[in-house]
Parts: structure tokens; sequence; C-alpha cells
């Protein structure tokens, strides 16, 4: 499966995402709160920037802060790719033969995402997701999970639709209103590289 398949819609342009940087923890406490996301205080995002367990990525438009993505490493460990060849030998007999490749497989989770109101529509969602599992997992395989609230129907169809798969619910799991959590997967097996826009 390529998650990031395809292209980086081209009314993106101008924009880039890059790692966040300390001046730029306002920014994105304000477009979390406006955007109702699990609540984060400044310090905790800063922490995050400071910490190798967590990636905080933010897009950028002339300089200001118009998204971000906020993921957690969960762990790593060795994973296998198999497949089965036909090996024919020298009497013509044909037999199957399984071929191992150990890989790393990368776990890590969405905490955060969101893109300015006033941008929507124009594809950062996609490149903020290409570039976090980009960031995260580079050439290896990977599995990325998160949660949404049941009734967020727009942000489960944004993940249906770059590759996660529902899992199940957890009950109660939000508060303020109290609410159920969809269990999302999304499973990379090949990777590939998105076309990161540089400041």
């Amino acid at each position: 499966m390529e998650p990031n398949s395809d292209p980086v819609e081209a009314s993106t342009s101008g924009i880039y995402v890059a790692q966040a940087r300390l001046v730029d923890i306002e920014a994105i406490g304000k477009l979390s709160h406006c955007r109702g996301l699990a609540e984060w205080s400044n310090d905790s995002y800063a922490d995050a920037i400071e910490s190798k367990y967590y990636e905080l990525l933010a897009a950028f438009d002339r300089g200001i802060v118009v998204g971000f993505i906020l993921t957690r490493l969960l762990g790593n460990g060795l994973g296998d790719l198999s497949r089965m060849l036909e090996v024919v030998d020298a009497d013509g007999r044909s037999e199957s033969m399984e071929t191992r490749k150990v890989t790393t497989c990368y776990e890590f989770e969405i905490c955060n995402i969101a893109v300015a109101e006033e941008i929507e529509g124009r594809g950062l969602g996609k490149l903020l997701l290409d570039s976090a599992c980009f960031k995260s997992i580079g050439g290896s395989r990977g599995v990325v999970y998160l949660e949404a609230r049941v009734s967020n129907k727009r942000a489960i169809e944004f993940y249906t639709r770059n590759g996660f798969q529902i899992d199940g619910i957890r009950k109660n799991y939000y508060k303020n209103p109290l609410e159920d959590a969809i269990l999302m997967t999304l499973k990379i097996e090949q990777n590939y590289e998105p076309q990161l826009h540089k400041p």
C-alpha cells in the first residue's frame, strides 16, 4: 500500500511544511483552540518540540502558521516482509520457497492536526499528513494510529480517503462533551516521498 501516492495539489503552492519552532507555539496554540482540538497548553506544545518522542510540524504561508500536525512515537521493532517464490530445480521439479526481509516497523499516533479555516479545501491536510508519515517513518514500514470523535464526520471521511481503516470504538473517550472515539489505523508497507516544500 502506498498511502502517499497522490501528488500534492498545486493549490498548496507557496505553502511549505517545516519543523515547528518555539516562536511558532503561540500561533499553534491559537489555531488549536480555534479549531476546537483536544486541549494542549502552549507549554505542552513547547515540550513536544524538545521531546524525542514527539514530532511537531507546522505549515507556513508567507511566514504565517496556517496548519500543524503533532505526532507521538509509540515504538519501533523488527518485522519481516515475506514472499513466496516458485523455484525450479535441475530436474524441472517446482517447489515453493519463502524469502524474508527483516525491516524496522515504526508505530506512531496522530495527536492533533489542524488547518486554518480560510485555507481549507486546498490539500493542506494531506500535505501535513504526508509530511508527518515521511518524517516519522522515512523509508521503513509503519503503522499510524488516531482517534476521532464519532460526530466528526468530516475528519473520519478525510482519514478514510487517505487510507485509514476503522478499527473500533472507545466508549466515552472524549470529555466536554462526553463522546465516543472512533479508532483508526493506517498500515504503510511501502513509503512514498511527498513533495515537501522547503522554506
